[in-house]
């Protein structure tokens, strides 16, 4: 049951990010939100100080930043 876990989920836009956690709070979880935009390092060290000081580290990451396109066939 994934209600049981803990944990935090990341986005580069502020808003698609806020929309995400709106849609996961109505399904019963409730990650934390960070942003993080990997082009910027201010971001990317907020992140990885947050994630010291109150994880110790990360036990599990998975990417989910892929591209979605239709492929069609004649």
């Amino acid at each position: 049951d994934l209600r049981s876990l803990m944990f935090d989920f990341l986005a580069r836009s502020e808003s698609n990010g806020a929309e995400a956690i709106k849609s996961l709070n109505g399904e019963g979880l409730h990650p934390k939100f960070h942003q993080l935009d990997l082009c910027d390092l201010a971001s990317v060290d907020r992140l990885k100080t947050f994630l010291q000081q109150n994880y110790g580290g990360i036990d599990l990451l998975v990417n989910n930043a892929g591209m979605a396109f239709k492929v069609f066939y004649s």
